[in-house]
């Protein structure tokens, strides 16, 4: 209660001073209640803009709350901005009325790359390049396509760039306007596809490919939020000497994003996500 207390304090504070942070961005619920640790806490999420998704948690015993960034889930209690309103009603802004927000897409790219991707950074730019240049289905309700929207879904050697918690994605591939269309929701800890279909029909993203991923197994439904130690020299070379983790559409458990080393001289496809605004 004194953490939530807090935030207000601080957000009408800033707002008595004409910062206007609260004023000039915009809360969306995400959820209306959850659990984690076992019941130890319980949460409580909302994106704020299209900046992330922030959450609180209360311990169930003691009452004490701390605030993370989804995109650290886990790793830092500590980092939400002021002003964070964890009303947990749920229902409103882009949300379907059960607090799972909409407006998501999970795009394959209908080109290939070899591994020297330029690091996240050049990998991320390559997504953004692509979306904005060419047609994919649902492109045209997406809305504006931006650097702080589109990543590549792709781990390096010390991070992996993952999804929103609670949030609906459509498959999609670029260039292919007839691929994709079908969903998937992802859990918590932006997880997904919750599900053991392939992703190879053409409502999903059309090929038996592989694809660039860097992330480790994790379980046979849902993808880790982790890296695995294969990744073209943290996605900068090209070279056969090195390789970089892969992911097969042709799988249906943990080989879709986490089916074997390949050298980075071969050219793959990357999957592109894109956040709700």
């Amino acid at each position: 209660m004194f953490a939530k207390n807090r935030y207000l304090v601080i957000a009408a504070i800033l707002c008595a001073l004409g910062a206007g942070i609260a004023q000039a961005q915009t809360w969306k619920p995400v959820q209306g209640s959850g659990s984690s640790g076992g019941g130890k806490y319980t949460l409580e999420c909302a994106q704020y803009n299209s900046t992330g998704v922030y959450c609180i948690r209360t311990d169930t015993a003691t009452g004490a709350t701390e605030c993370t960034s989804a995109s650290s889930y886990g790793a830092s209690w500590d980092n939400c901005p002021a002003g964070a309103p964890f009303a947990g009603t749920g229902g409103s802004g882009d949300t379907d009325g059960a607090g799972i927000l909409q407006g998501g897409y999970f795009v394959m790219t209908g080109v290939t790359y070899q591994g020297n991707l330029g690091g996240l950074t050049g990998a991320n730019a390559t997504c953004l390049s692509e979306l904005q240049s060419h047609p994919w289905k649902g492109k045209g309700s997406a809305g504006t396509l931006t650097a702080a929207r589109v990543k590549a879904f792709l781990c390096n050697g010390t991070t992996c760039q993952n999804l929103l918690p609670y949030t609906k994605y459509s498959f999609a591939k670029t260039r292919f306007i007839n691929n994709g269309g079908g969903s998937f929701t992802t859990e918590l800890n932006g997880r997904g596809p919750a599900n053991s279909t392939n992703w190879t029909n053409n409502d999903i993203l059309g090929s038996n490919t592989y694809w660039w991923s860097g992330r480790q197994q994790g379980g046979n439904e849902l993808w880790p939020n982790t890296q695995d130690s294969p990744h073209c020299n943290n996605w900068t070379s090209l070279s056969a000497a090195h390789s970089g983790q892969s992911g097969f559409l042709g799988a249906s458990d943990r080989q879709r994003w986490s089916a074997q080393p390949r050298d980075c001289s071969n050219t793959y496809p990357l999957i592109c996500m894109v956040n709700p605004e």
